[in-house]
């Protein structure tokens, strides 16, 4: 990368920029903790941000590994920069504008599903391997049921996690350890439950037996429950809002009586809470 400089008022002159690599920016070996279907810069400045500080500040020890989980474009640029990169933050903290910059450590890999099918699926037998983040898009997380597991992988991404967990737990025997949590951040509705659902119904049709179905439904939830903590979820939701227009505007107004004995005064400080 080249950057231009001023030096003074009168001269410029140019200076070429190294490109970051692991010799620039050291970091300790860390075994693979996380794979991420997503290369763009929303999870490389979000989720891999945030994983490169619980490595400084905790005991996570874990790394990333990116996953390109579409046949188009490269991974180039990430393979000569060893993956390391830089994320900016502009801002303002208490008022004062605030610039930080800060060298992600947390990638350690990244391979194309495509390109490089048994590297990544490797993955699945990886012992430290512990979550699994997406970002696909809002069309990636969709029901296809023409994808078919022999492909390698397969076109969709519910399908290429569906194949990945059958040979994740057909590698550990479907030890109950070995499960995975799933963090999908693709922008829909109840992302998860409709990942779930493209799953077990590929599942069902690829015909991969009650003991992976079985084994799925212990690692990803039941469907049932997940119905009653979402009905809870609201019910609780409308009581609190219920609580906080009927209850407390009564309860300030009712401590207003403590100022002044106006029935007028108290009724316009219940009807303001309430508006508002």
């Amino acid at each position: 990368m080249m950057i231009r400089l001023r030096a003074g008022m009168k001269k410029w002159r140019f200076r070429f920029m190294e490109r970051l690599n692991k010799q620039m920016v050291e970091a300790p070996a860390r075994p693979v903790r996380v794979l991420q279907f997503g290369e763009g810069n929303f999870l490389r400045a979000f989720v891999d941000y945030m994983i490169d500080i619980a490595n400084e500040k905790t005991d996570f020890n874990g790394s990333v590994v990116l996953v390109k989980p579409i046949t188009f474009g490269n991974l180039d640029m990430f393979h000569e920069q060893d993956c390391r990169y830089t994320v900016m933050l502009r801002g303002l903290v208490e008022g004062s504008p605030v610039e930080m910059s800060r060298t992600i450590t947390s990638v350690s890999d990244a391979v194309d599903a495509y390109g490089e099918y048994e590297k990544y699926a490797a993955y699945a037998k990886l012992d430290t391997l512990r979550f699994i983040v997406s970002n696909t898009t809002e069309a990636g997380i969709v029901l296809d049921e023409n994808d078919r597991f022999d492909l390698c992988p397969p076109n969709t991404y519910p399908g290429k996690l569906t194949k990945f967990l059958f040979e994740r737990a057909e590698a550990f025997d479907y030890a109950q350890d070995k499960g995975l949590i799933i963090l999908p951040v693709e922008l829909i509705d109840d992302n998860g439950i409709e990942l779930k659902r493209c799953v077990k119904a590929l599942v069902k049709l690829w015909k991969l037996g009650e003991k992976f179905e079985k084994w799925l439904d212990e690692k990803l939830g039941n469907e049932k429950m997940e119905k009653l903590i979402i009905a809870v979820a609201v019910v609780l939701s409308v009581l609190f809002s219920v609580g906080l227009f009927m209850l407390l505007p009564t309860a300030i107004a009712g401590l207003v009586e403590f100022f002044t004995d106006s029935v007028l005064v108290r009724n316009l400080v219940d009807a303001v809470l309430r508006i508002a």
